[in-house]
């Protein structure tokens, strides 16, 4: 077990619970150095919140090396993406396509405001045919599509303009499946045609996203204190959320979320059991690392053969299926497919040397059977089964 990880980890997010927890004590000079809190900061996109709770902690700006520009520039970002997600909304109400803002800028509303909930881009929700013509009127203001496939068009307009549309979303059980088609059915309206999600659905949603991310590369605090913060911000009705989760196969999930949560934020006490999926979280950054997602897929087959005749097909081979995976442009437009294929020959001969060394290192990731029983422990522990 990574001790200094987890100590840096919890410290970072204790130093973010006392915002919403009076009995939260921080003693300054007990802390993990400045730097490590930091990096480990960068790594799950809380720059911002890090700030605010050293700031509360005591620290002046002249101990945090540019933490304090890095989260200027970083909530700078975010009320603009703020206010243009506000503005993009009028314009689809005003055209009468109905539609939901979700994840970060819906999920920061329910953030102290010195915990300033920031993210990257602006993701909205539509039917597919509306989402298409949104996405030719934003390429018309100068948006380049950089990913279109049957769940989600992605524009970005430089400098840090990043807007995702969604259609659908990935489920893992069909009750699941369900959930994200009902979602603009069963989303309350507030003005003209933009939708919203009840508090509930809200945190099921946010459930369901960190399900997804954990399940398939791992998921770190920001979406641990999305759920968290939904829960301190609301009052629920425990037994109806317990069967909402148990019939989308998420119990277990939810249960062992709020422990690690209550743990994190709260300093309470923690089964031993969870600490291996509290490390996995810790070191999974925002949404996962290239490793983990590794693992995950090699655990789904038995043999060592299988688990590398599985990457080299799908990660590092040339077949189409393999192609849309890594150029999800292709899914729709697949008379790009041969081009993609020739770009990855001619990119694979002209960095032979990296290509090699990146299959020898991930292949030692893949064979790994300690590898294997530790992601199948934590798995197991949050009540995931990834061979299923």
């Amino acid at each position: 077990m990574n001790k200094s990880l987890i100590n840096i980890g919890t410290a970072v997010c204790r130093l973010i619970g006392q915002f919403t927890n009076k009995n939260i004590s921080i003693n300054k000079n007990s802390l993990p150095p400045v730097p490590a809190m930091v990096k480990f900061a960068k790594m799950h996109s809380i720059e911002t919140m890090l700030y605010a709770g050293l700031k509360k902690s005591g620290f002046t700006d002249d101990e945090l090396g540019d933490l304090p520009e890095q989260a200027e520039l970083l909530s700078f970002c975010q009320i603009k993406n703020d206010a243009f997600a506000a503005r993009l909304s009028a314009n689809f109400s005003n055209a009468g396509i109905e539609h939901m803002i979700i994840k970060g800028i819906e999920f920061s509303k329910y953030y102290p405001p010195k915990l300033l909930r920031t993210s990257t881009d602006i993701d909205f929700y539509m039917s597919g045919k509306d989402a298409e013509k949104v996405a030719r009127g934003l390429e018309e203001r100068g948006f380049t599509r950089i990913e279109d496939d049957c769940t989600v068009i992605a524009l970005v307009k430089k400098p840090y303009s990043h807007i995702e549309i969604h259609t659908n979303f990935d489920a893992a059980t069909k009750k699941q499946s369900r959930f994200y088609a009902d979602l603009l059915k069963n989303a309350q309206y507030k003005n003209n045609s933009r939708r919203y999600f009840s508090d509930e659905n809200n945190l099921l949603f946010a459930l369901l996203h960190l399900y997804k991310h954990f399940s398939k590369s791992g998921a770190g605090v920001r979406m641990l204190l999305d759920i968290y913060l939904i829960q301190k911000k609301c009052i629920f009705d425990r037994e109806s959320i317990q069967k909402k989760t148990a019939d989308l196969g998420i119990d277990n999930f939810f249960n062992s979320v709020c422990e690690i949560s209550g743990y994190l934020f709260e300093g309470k006490s923690l089964d031993e059991r969870l600490f291996p999926a509290l490390e996995f979280f810790l070191s999974s950054g925002t949404f996962g690392t290239n490793d983990n997602y590794l693992k995950v897929n090699a655990a789904k087959h038995d043999s060592k053969t299988s688990k590398i005749k599985n990457y080299l097909k799908n990660d590092i081979g040339f077949s189409n299926e393999n192609i849309k995976n890594k150029y999800p442009l292709t899914k729709k437009y697949p008379i790009f497919i041969p081009y993609f294929h020739m770009h990855r020959v001619v990119s694979g001969l002209i960095h032979k040397k990296d290509v090699v060394t990146q299959v020898k290192n991930d292949s030692k990731v893949i064979t790994s059977d300690e590898n294997e029983k530790q992601l199948l422990e934590v798995m197991e522990l949050m009540g995931i089964n990834i061979k299923s």
